[in-house]
């Protein structure tokens, strides 16, 4: 009992002690919670990198695409199929002639270099696809073809025979931009960019008429240009969306104002009983916007003992350049001055097969 008494008036003297200590535990506490939420103010928090991480790396890596693109454009239609070729109003049944378009193939390739700063990187980009049309009619024995693009014919002439039209595109394009790609989610990543984005696209449409008059070729031959050229500013977003076992859905989208310079020419030689030429030309700046958007799926792995990592997307993609058909076209022959342009927009669709390597 004597000793059990005075267990029990040591551990009474020790209870403050204990408060004390737990008071000052509870003050350093709350000061360093003040401290961690004054730091997490004054700095600012962000999402983790997702970029490959390779080990030793040169901080490079390097792209290159495959492409199988349509392309397709409004306002490019060369001539009117008619039963009724000298318009007397009876039963008339008009057809509209356009070219064919068809898939071709294009390249694109990129260099990339991955900052120290904040896991920014710096990409370099260079599309170029190359690609024609055609499209040929000829009348039948009760009809005849009605030229779209003479500035010539006064309508004193028999209708048409044959037409043809061959048109051809060359298309550059050069993306230079800034981006970080990050997560967002366990399972998805963010890249947003931005960028200058530069484009040169030549379109020129050969077309020709003919048809026999009194046993003579008469020919009507006309050349088309409309040469575009134009720099801008450029915001896109990459998304990736991880499955398993290295797969993953992606999808990006990218629009561009570009300020440019139009070339429109076109030359004009007809052979008939008295041979005439004309010719026109126009140089003016225009902004024109482009949209571009991907949809595809990806495979990516890390070997070498994650020294190098390769990546392969394959995706569907779509372009598309609002305003790009500029040419002229006369709409009324009884005022030479008659003229229509901004015939419509140039726009590419199809397969895009990429590859990365990053080391």
């Amino acid at each position: 009992m004597k000793y059990l008494s005075q267990l029990t008036a040591l551990s009474l003297l020790s209870l403050p002690l204990f408060a004390d200590e737990n008071a000052n535990q509870m003050i350093q506490f709350e000061q360093r919670l003040s401290a961690l939420e004054e730091k997490a103010h004054d700095s600012k928090i962000y999402n983790s990198s997702a970029r490959p991480h390779v080990a030793d790396s040169y901080h490079v890596y390097i792209t290159g695409s495959g492409l199988f693109w349509k392309p397709s454009e409004n306002g490019l239609e060369y001539v009117v199929k008619t039963n009724d070729p000298f318009l007397t109003g009876s039963n008339d049944k008009q057809t509209l002639k356009s070219l064919h378009f068809d898939y071709d193939i294009g390249f694109r390739v990129g260099l990339g270099f991955n900052l120290p700063h904040d896991a920014w990187d710096l990409f370099l980009n260079w599309t170029r696809f190359y690609t024609d049309a055609s499209g040929h009619t000829h009348a039948n024995s009760d009809d005849g073809l009605l030229p779209i693009w003479s500035s010539l014919l006064d309508g004193s002439q028999d209708p048409f025979q044959h037409a043809h039209s061959h048109w051809r595109l060359r298309m550059d394009m050069i993306d230079g931009e800034i981006g970080r790609e990050y997560y967002i989610g366990k399972w998805v990543s963010l890249r947003p960019s931005l960028g200058v984005r530069t484009v040169w696209i030549k379109q020129h449409d050969n077309i020709r008429y003919d048809h026999f008059f009194n046993t003579a070729l008469e020919e009507d031959r006309i050349r088309l240009v409309n040469d575009f050229s134009g720099i801008g500013p450029k915001a896109a977003i990459d998304s990736t969306w991880d499955l398993c076992w290295g797969f993953s859905l992606y999808g990006a989208g990218s629009l561009s104002l570009l300020y440019g310079e139009f070339e429109i020419r076109s030359h004009e030689h007809l052979t008939a009983t008295v041979s005439k030429k004309n010719s026109f030309h126009d140089d003016f700046h225009l902004i024109r916007a482009l949209a571009d958007l991907q949809v595809g799926i990806g495979w990516d792995i890390l070997f070498f003992h994650d020294r190098f990592h390769f990546g392969i997307r394959a995706c569907w993609e779509q372009m598309l350049f609002f305003g790009q058909n500029q040419l002229y076209r006369l709409v009324n022959s009884d005022f030479k001055g008659s003229y229509v342009s901004n015939l419509g927009d140039l726009s590419f669709q199809g397969g895009t097969l990429s590859v990365r390597l990053d080391f």
